[in-house]
């Protein structure tokens, strides 16, 4: 038996990047998980995981319209490896197959998406590899 699944709770760290690879919708979006931890000292500490997902199809659409920064969501959905050998590079992609809009659902279209950042043009970077 073998088990391939993922679920994440957070809140969505940037606007949702979404695009089209040849004639498939796809979103790509990173949710901030936080989560607590007792260090060696028992002091109680937090932190934070910044996991970036990807989902395709009506979902992407779905997701691309329905989804901003700050929003609430939990999704789960199943892992895939991919390897580049011209490039030697490798990675793990999550790819989304249900989503929970856990705040409700309202138009993303109001939201200022404003300039390009360093996460903006990591998103960019990340889908050259992992969508095309």
């Amino acid at each position: 038996m073998s088990v391939n699944a993922f679920s994440v709770a957070g809140r969505l760290v940037r606007d949702v990047h979404s695009g089209v690879n040849g004639s498939v919708p796809f979103s790509l979006y990173t949710i901030a998980e936080n989560y607590a931890y007792t260090d060696r000292d028992g002091k109680r500490k937090h932190g934070t995981n910044f996991v970036p997902v990807v989902s395709y199809g009506a979902q992407a659409e779905a997701d691309a319209r329905y989804l901003n920064k700050g929003r609430a969501v939990a999704v789960s959905g199943r892992i895939v490896s991919w390897f580049k050998r011209s490039e030697r590079r490798g990675g793990l992609t999550l790819r989304v197959t249900s989503v929970d809009y856990l705040d409700g659902a309202t138009h993303a279209a109001d939201a200022d998406s404003g300039g390009e950042d360093a996460h903006d043009a990591w998103v960019r970077d990340y889908c050259a590899f992992e969508v095309n």
